[in-house]
């Protein structure tokens, strides 16, 4: 995958995330690091350097449309 969103390059692939699933990429402001949200009612969190997955956040109700590091605690 080559994408660029944001000024950043992905130069890996992730392979563990089904383009099909994906509704939005959130990029971290400071860290190499973006979420991806998806249909399947998930958000991955995603070591751009790596293309590897480092969590899921499951639980969601319906497709998941939008997330965003916070500001107020460094990203967290």
């Amino acid at each position: 995958m080559w994408d660029v969103a944001n000024g950043f390059t992905i130069k890996t692939i992730v392979e563990e995330i089904p383009i099909e699933d994906m509704n939005f990429v959130e990029w971290h402001f400071s860290a190499p690091l973006f979420l991806i949200g998806g249909k399947d009612y998930m958000i991955w969190l995603v070591n751009a350097v790596s293309g590897k997955v480092m969590a899921n956040f499951i639980g969601h109700e319906n497709e998941v449309l939008g997330a965003k590091f916070s500001l107020c605690d460094g990203g967290k």
